[in-house]
């Protein structure tokens, strides 16, 4: 498989991070999703996700606009 260049992995974080959101928010609702559940079984560290969604909150909010391009 060939090397992903930086954009790509970035890419795939992102909506890896986003899937993950979706299906927490699913299961526990928005307001009782924190961050330490959404890093969890991407084995990321809060940093990874604050660098990728620079505000985690509004990561349900954003969601469709993020979708739209992927």
């Amino acid at each position: 498989m060939p090397k992903l260049n930086k954009a790509e992995q970035t890419r795939q974080m992102r909506r890896a991070i986003l899937d993950r959101a979706r299906q927490l928010f699913a299961e526990q609702g928005f307001a009782a999703t924190g961050t330490e559940e959404m890093i969890q079984g991407l084995g990321i560290t809060r940093g990874a996700l604050y660098h990728q969604i620079k505000n985690p909150a509004a990561s349900g909010r954003g969601m469709q606009k993020d979708y739209s391009y992927l």
